[in-house]
């Protein structure tokens, strides 16, 4: 009889959790607002910066070794943060921009 040494992968101990995930896009958001408020190009780059940080973890995500691991360990919450998070940050940088544009176009009209 030979003797397998059973391997148990902890996958989410080197990942981001879902409340750090949140707190992230969150900050994010807020970040992307208050560009937008200022100028547009800043707003692009918040934006680029939660396209590549939402990229960064759905290439985790679609890892074959790493990806079923995490759903596994973490579940549907983790990516249902990750989407809502994806969501509602880029909502509010462009409505950071819309407000802006509103309230010039108010000034000069």
């Amino acid at each position: 009889m030979s003797t397998v040494p059973l391997l148990a992968f902890e996958v989410m101990d080197k990942e981001l959790s879902a409340r750090v995930l949140v707190l992230v896009f969150v900050a994010l958001g807020v970040t992307g607002f208050f560009a937008g408020l200022w100028r547009r190009w800043a707003a692009v780059l918040v934006l680029i910066g939660i396209v590549m940080f939402t990229g960064a973890v759905v290439i985790e995500l679609r890892d074959p070794f790493v990806g079923p691991a995490m759903g596994a360990e973490a579940g549907w919450g983790y990516i249902a943060a990750l989407f809502y998070g994806f969501s509602l940050s880029s909502i509010s940088t462009v409505a950071g921009v819309w407000v802006r544009s509103r309230r010039s176009r108010g000034a000069h009209g």
